[in-house]
């Protein structure tokens, strides 16, 4: 690990690296799932910006955090509470496919 290298001399420093990379103990996994879920709030705060100069939609948003999340009952709680948020408005805020198939 770079971190663990360059700063040899913070034991603490690297010890708590490890529990979170290995999301050992209640309080990694929580800022873990806290990590995934910071950027979803930034991102709404900018009006879905780069969702949607990505080309991201709600479901691949979904399918990329719901099981990283998942691992924190308490936050997960809360996203699934944004997730209602998210679908409310999802037009604005995410690429949209467009069906453009003739039926």
């Amino acid at each position: 690990m770079k971190i663990a290298k360059e700063f040899s001399e913070f034991e603490n420093l690297q010890l708590a690296l490890e529990s979170y990379e290995q999301q050992a103990d209640p309080e990694s996994r929580f800022i873990y799932v806290l990590d995934k879920l910071i950027p979803i709030l930034n991102i709404y705060n900018d009006a879905g910006r780069s969702w949607k100069k990505d080309e991201i939609t709600l479901q691949m948003l979904l399918d990329k955090k719901v099981d990283k999340i998942a691992k924190d009952p308490d936050l997960n709680s809360i996203f699934q509470e944004l997730v209602i948020l998210l679908q409310g408005h999802e037009t604005e805020l995410f690429h949209i496919i467009k069906d453009d198939t003739i039926k």
